[in-house]
């Protein structure tokens, strides 16, 4: 009998203790795919743009305000980066943006979202969930709304928040 009761206690402790890790449990929970207009809040500057995320890791992020900047883009395609502006365009081989510039941030965090191991479920109140993580920046936190749309990431070792505000 004691065997059994030891055998039960095993099995039990083996379906509950897994539960309490708090990682993302779904790994298709998050829309990694990103097509929408964001507001940026950098430090004590504040930029308008349009973002386009690929579950393939290929992004481009091109500022729409303010209008002194409007228009410049940033694309990364696989080991390939671009930036364009006006007439000029420049294509490079290895990173251009300094460590920490909004938009490296941005990206490294939404190219995050698919390694689930990196999230943990912070909270679930029924119509948000909120995940926190670590990058190569610093903890990070981020919102989405039950269907899997991000809404907000916040990173505040950078002073950066940004917000989704419309997604096709």
């Amino acid at each position: 009998m004691k065997k059994w009761l030891i055998f039960a206690v095993l099995i039990l402790i083996g379906l509950f203790v897994p539960g309490c890790t708090n990682k993302l449990s779904d790994a298709n929970y998050l829309n990694s795919s990103i097509d929408g207009a964001i507001k940026i809040k950098d430090k004590d500057k504040e930029y308008e743009c349009n973002l386009q995320h690929t579950a393939e890791q290929v992004n481009r992020l091109e500022i729409t305000k303010p209008e002194n900047i409007a228009g410049l883009t940033f694309i990364w395609e696989g080991e390939s980066y671009k930036v364009l502006w006006k007439d000029l365009s420049c294509e490079l081989n290895k990173k251009f943006l300094p460590q920490g510039a909004f938009a490296e941030v941005i990206i490294n965090i939404l190219n995050l979202v698919s390694d689930t191991d990196s999230l943990n479920l912070e909270s679930d109140d029924g119509s948000t969930r909120v995940f926190t993580g670590k990058s190569s920046f610093g903890k990070f936190k981020l919102c989405a709304n039950n269907d899997g749309t991000i809404t907000n990431i916040s990173v505040p070792d950078e002073s950066l928040e940004v917000t989704f505000t419309a997604q096709d």
